[in-house]
């Protein structure tokens, strides 16, 4: 049976337990992860069947809603292998408060998850890790293999390590920034994240230097079968150089046999698609489910969530 449980009365290390027999990216919804990104989280659980959703939740303008949190890729439904009526079954006990939910669910497919939903297939770029570092560098499009020997003829080159706070302050200083349109509670979490990366051991960041310089950098996290690539960005005098390109390299050399997958966490976007594609990257499904529970009157107005 499918209960729904408030934050207090969640038992996190059952919660981590049943994670820990779940495959694909399950870092996303590990208790503490949950608790930096979304605090005060709620969830839907079945014991019985060992399976369970994280509930994201905020309010706006009054009303409850789910949302994906900042900069976590997707959450969903987990449980021993995928079972697609049993996403929709989950997506059913959702508690009739939330009026709304735009959120990304782990699973390529559901059934019967009732009216009112509506799903959009979105992809994610995975490049296989259990190889030689050679034999990946097999898998490059000619175009990145010589866009490495550009970066490398530039001069360009892995800092150490950054701390949380100067990854950040080279994410918000970027001319990007403003574009990403993140808000003062998604920066916040994003916050929350690198400080928990950091504090667990469970990755870091580096950048990519010209001439002392950070001018690329990335967020990794190291969880279970996979290496993710939480998030990153190269400044606009970076592009020609092909910082990103030498970046992503260089952490599959430091990944290679090491786990299963570097997960790129995108994208839909075709043109990054197709340089995720350059590294050998196998493409993946997740889906972007949508529910609004207004009356018909209320409908039409997605920006109240």
């Amino acid at each position: 049976m499918i209960r729904h449980l408030r934050h207090d009365r969640i038992d996190k290390s059952a919660w981590d337990a049943v994670l820990d027999r779940c495959e694909g990216p399950v870092w996303y919804a590990r208790s503490a992860v949950l608790d930096a990104a979304c605090p005060g989280w709620e969830a839907l659980w079945d014991e019985e069947r060992g399976a369970l959703m994280p509930l994201t939740h905020h309010r706006k303008w009054g009303i409850p809603y789910l949302y994906q949190p900042f900069p976590l890729q997707q959450l969903g439904v987990y449980g021993p292998g995928h079972d697609a009526a049993r996403i929709g079954e989950f997506l059913r006990a959702m508690p009739q408060r939330f009026r709304l939910a735009d959120i990304y669910l782990t699973d390529p497919t559901v059934e019967g998850a009732g009216p009112g939903w509506r799903f959009t297939a979105r992809q994610d770029q995975l490049v296989p890790l259990d190889r030689s570092i050679a034999a990946i560098r097999q898998g490059y499009s000619n175009n990145h293999l010589r866009s490495l020997r550009r970066a490398e003829t530039a001069g360009l080159e892995i800092g150490p390590a950054m701390r949380p706070e100067a990854f950040l302050h080279f994410l918000t200083t970027a001319p990007q920034w403003p574009g990403w349109k993140v808000g003062v509670r998604q920066q916040a979490s994003l916050q929350r994240l690198l400080e928990l990366v950091d504090q667990r051991g469970e990755g870091g960041c580096l950048a990519v230097l010209h001439e002392g310089r950070a001018v690329a950098a990335g967020c990794f996290v190291h969880h279970g079968d996979r290496t993710i690539f939480l998030k990153g960005l190269a400044l606009p005098e970076a592009r020609p150089l092909n910082a990103m390109h030498l970046l992503i390299d260089r952490v599959l050399e430091m990944r290679a046999g090491r786990a299963r997958w570097l997960d790129l966490a995108g994208s839909s976007d075709p043109a990054l698609a197709r340089f995720y594609a350059g590294f050998g990257a196998v493409t993946t499904l997740y889906l972007h489910a949508l529910l609004r529970r207004f009356p018909v009157s209320l409908r039409g107005q997605p920006e109240q969530a």
